[in-house]
């Protein structure tokens, strides 16, 4: 038995060093919706891209590829992605076929880091948890988003109606619905996660 778990351990390790990944920031050069999908992608480069093996891309470089695999909006509220393998890799200096690789890249949205609504969550969900657990306030949370929801309502919108929803929203009910399609627009910030297996 000693002898089988170590070798489970050796064979794990060994797919782990074999296989890299790194997430990076590029710019989509073609539109994509998982709604409706492209059977190619093309995305500029923000960073570099370093591999395990020495192999890299340059910041500004543009990858082409194919299209391998689209997961629309699914339920628990997941948004859309899709993965692509890069046929080319484009630079000032000309064009590398890289269609012999192993490498799979995942394109999901980017979300720019707002620090500012970050402390605001940290703070609401930090009194909330304070409320709800130390001082034993029962719906303390449904409360908060409650009133966050009436907070946001229109002149013309029923401040009770908007606040019900916002409830839900919060809920986790609300987690049965099935999330966004992924829709990317030319020029678009995009999260690119890469694996590359040797």
């Amino acid at each position: 038995m000693k002898k089988f778990f170590i070798m489970i351990t050796a064979l794990f390790t060994l797919s782990l060093s074999a296989q890299s990944a790194e997430t990076v920031v590029g710019t989509a050069q073609s539109e994509f919706s998982t709604a409706n999908p492209s059977d190619f992608f093309q995305v500029k480069l923000n960073d570099s891209v370093n591999f395990a093996d020495g192999s890299s891309f340059s910041a500004d470089a543009i990858l082409y590829g194919k299209v391998i695999e689209v997961k629309d909006g699914r339920v628990g509220k997941r948004q859309g992605n899709f993965e692509f393998h890069p046929e080319k890799y484009i630079t000032s200096d000309g064009e590398v076929d890289i269609s012999k690789k192993n490498i799979v890249v995942k394109v999901s949205q980017y979300e720019p880091v707002n620090k500012k609504e970050f402390a605001k969550k940290a703070v609401k969900s930090g009194a909330t948890t304070v409320a709800g657990k130390v001082l034993k306030v029962p719906f303390i949370s449904q409360g908060v988003s409650f009133v966050k929801g009436a907070a946001k309502a229109d002149e013309d919108e029923n401040m009770l109606v908007e606040g019900a929803k916002q409830v839900y929203k919060d809920s986790p009910l609300s987690y049965v619905e099935k999330g966004e399609s992924l829709v990317i627009q030319s020029g678009e910030q995009v999260k690119l996660k890469f694996t590359y297996e040797d």
